[in-house]
């Protein structure tokens, strides 16, 4: 496949939860930091518009809410057309929501082609220009173990041209106040502690092994 060159804007679309955009966070930066001249903008769901708001690699970040009315939805994405994207990037890790780089109008359009459903494999072809097989997929059928997505989305950046990074590791921005409050928080609930471990346990890691005899 061909990678883009010297794009002027790249639209990334991330239209999932929480801690999925924390999985993004690297490859953005790896973006950024391989086309340091072009403007790298954000659709992402309402929820998750903070948490992109404050990676200062991004110079928009765009709100798409899929259970608001269709006149909203496609002046948002007739908004974004009119931007002309040289590169509209699916940061997955589901192919759910191709069809909206296809809509918003990006030249070349990079994601992930995933196995398993017709459907998704179709309309892939359809919407993207670039597709690439999932690191999970490639590993599920030579039975190793399954990627994390960190280094899925690394790939996918390096795909459309970015350089790898040297640190990958996860980071979030956060405030002075709000890591003050979260001090005071930890404190009042254990004032005889100066250390902490946290679980962060989702639904789906209760449905896939989080039973009493795990815990």
């Amino acid at each position: 496949m061909s990678k883009i060159r010297t794009p002027q804007r790249i639209l990334l679309l991330k239209m999932d939860h929480i801690g999925d955009a924390l999985w993004a966070f690297p490859a953005i930066q790896a973006l950024h930091a391989g086309f340091p001249d072009a403007e790298l903008d954000m659709l992402c769901t309402p929820y998750l518009s903070e948490a992109f708001r404050r990676v200062p690699a991004l110079k928009n970040v765009v709100e798409y809410d899929a259970s608001s009315g269709w006149m909203a939805r496609w002046s948002i994405l007739k908004s974004l057309r009119l931007r002309s994207y040289d590169s509209v990037i699916v940061l997955g890790p589901v192919d759910k929501k191709n069809h909206l780089a296809f809509v918003a109008g990006g030249l070349r359009r990079f994601g992930y082609a995933y196995a398993g459903n017709l459907v998704h494999a179709l309309t892939s072809r359809l919407f993207l220009t670039h597709r690439l097989p999932h690191p999970a997929d490639l590993a599920s059928r030579a039975g190793e173990p399954l990627p994390h997505e960190v280094p899925a989305l690394l790939a996918l950046a390096a795909e459309c041209g970015a350089d790898p990074l040297a640190d990958t590791a996860l980071f979030f921005p956060t405030l002075p106040e709000e890591k003050a409050a979260a001090v005071s928080l930890l404190h009042s609930l254990l004032p005889k502690k100066s250390s902490f471990a946290a679980l962060h346990l989702c639904a789906k890691s209760f449905r896939h092994g989080w039973t009493a005899e795990a815990f």
